[in-house]
């Protein structure tokens, strides 16, 4: 009889497993929270009764919720990245089912190396307006936090002096104020990202918190500079700003702290040009437009800034301006060329002969009594070649640059020019009814030839390349093709 009894339990054991399957853990996750993750939904007191979590050798108190297959553990106290932590859940537990957990579960947590150093929670929170002004500032950190690292990194904005307290196990900060907050001020409370936790982990990101004592309803105005080598010059709507330079900057300066997030919409410069807009990383009321291309010589550019521009608390700019500014700056005047004088007549102290930069294929004359026509071999006549150029009132030409830059081929063996020597002329070679009205500074650059005149005709090809440049490092917009008709006397 006791073996007929004891076979259906075994049965009935047998079938129970089958139908309704195995219970087990199949994850489980700490972060701010332990979850528990069950194969199917948990009965919520058997889990409790077989629930432990250990930190350091002691039981960490906290509550247990659940939802559908999460078991979710809420500890009274923020877990501790500088602490092991021990799960364990033991078969006690079943599901709804009553099938129980298949073994016992033990997993450690180690998460030091997964869970960044953070602030918690900030007290006043950022854009509070605060009733009272005798309160003080409370942080809340992940980990315990190096003293010495946060008063260094903490500051606020106008400037207040604090008695610092730190919480037994360092993760809290009380920073009480030496005197009451003013409630005409908005003050910027910063944490810099240099902060270190205890174990030398940074914060990596500078936190920010605004507070104020009344609502500011006043619109941020703003003023635009040109900031260059540490000069700062206001820009007027009225009037043009002239001598923009090329690697200039124009700043923003707001009367009040602006979200710069969308700030970059707000602002059009025509005609287009490469440009960069920079929030200041200290200070919400500067904003910076930065170049990213040179700009062309002499070129007027309009700015606009629209309306609408938000400051943190949600007033907007209420019109729409416009500034212009040229940018003719001298130290940035690019090099051109205006023409040449060929030492070409009877005597050689006549005045040179000029052509212009428009006059291309012009003829031109060598005297055949001061250049007789020559073999190959005999010696030439020393001669001038004067090129005369426009340059910025703050420089000169580089001679070794135009030595380097300037070629003068001929065709037909015409004429030979050989270059000797070079210099800047004290004093114009030619009359300076030639240059009336040229802006800029006028230069003429001398070179001495051994010229051979040969008893042919043909072309004079003037090349300067455009990297000929001045001693300021400005260049020319091109290069030079100039060509004259060397024709010999009848």
């Amino acid at each position: 009889m006791s073996i007929i009894k004891i076979l259906p339990l075994i049965f009935l054991v047998s079938c129970g497993n089958f139908w309704w399957g195995k219970f087990f853990i199949t994850d489980a996750r700490l972060g701010d929270n332990l979850e528990i993750i069950f194969s199917s939904p948990p009965a919520s007191q058997t889990v409790k009764n077989a629930f432990s979590l250990h930190g350091d050798g002691k039981e960490v108190q906290g509550t247990i919720e659940f939802n559908g297959e999460k078991a979710i553990f809420y500890p009274a106290a923020p877990f501790s990245l500088s602490t092991e932590y021990t799960l364990n859940v033991s078969t006690l537990a079943e599901n709804e089912r009553g099938v129980s957990l298949e073994k016992n579960y033990c997993k450690v947590f180690n998460e030091k190396s997964h869970r960044p150093f953070k602030i918690i929670d900030f007290s006043p929170k950022n854009e509070a307006i605060m009733e009272k002004t005798d309160f003080p500032i409370e942080i809340l950190f992940s980990d315990p936090v190096d003293e010495k690292s946060f008063t260094d990194s903490f500051s606020v904005s106008p400037n207040v002096n604090f008695i610092f307290r730190f919480s037994e196990d360092k993760t809290a900060v009380t920073a009480m104020p030496t005197e009451e907050f003013s409630l005409e001020n908005t003050y910027t409370v910063k944490i810099s990202d240099t902060l270190l936790s205890a174990d030398n982990r940074s914060l990596g990101k500078q936190y920010t918190s605004v507070f104020a004592f009344t609502e500011d309803f006043s619109l941020p105005e703003f003023s635009l500079f040109s900031v260059y080598d540490d000069q700062k010059q206001e820009l007027s709507e009225k009037s043009e700003f002239l001598g923009f330079p090329n690697n200039g900057i124009i700043r923003i300066e707001f009367s009040k702290e602006i979200n710069s997030k969308e700030i970059s919409s707000y602002i059009q410069i025509r005609p287009e040009i490469g440009k960069t807009i920079v929030p200041d990383k200290h200070d919400k009321k500067i904003v910076e437009i930065e170049f990213t291309e040179a700009f062309p010589w002499n070129e007027t550019y309009v700015l606009t800034m629209k309306k609408g521009i938000p400051d943190l608390w949600g007033n907007v700019t209420s019109e729409e301006k416009q500034f212009s500014f040229v940018t003719n700056n001298e130290k940035d005047r690019a090099i051109t060329f205006l023409g040449i004088a060929l030492d070409c007549g009877e005597n050689p102290t006549d005045e040179p002969i000029f052509f212009s930069s428009q006059d291309m294929f012009s003829d031109v004359f060598f005297d055949i009594n001061r250049f007789p026509p020559v073999q190959s071999a005999e010696a030439g006549i020393s001669s001038k070649i004067f090129l005369f150029f426009s340059l910025s009132k703050t420089s000169n030409i580089s001679l070794k640059s135009a030595m380097e830059n300037t070629d003068i081929q001929v065709t037909n063996s015409c004429i030979d020019f050989s270059l000797r020597k070079i210099r800047i002329c004290d004093e114009l070679p030619i009359s300076g009814e030639f240059f009336n009205d040229v802006p800029g500074k006028l230069v003429a650059v001398e070179f001495t030839s051994e010229t051979k005149n040969f008893n042919r005709n043909g072309l004079i090809k003037l090349k300067i390349y455009e990297e000929l440049s001045d001693e300021i490092g400005n260049s020319m917009d091109g290069d030079v093709d100039f060509i004259l008709n060397k024709k010999n006397e009848i």
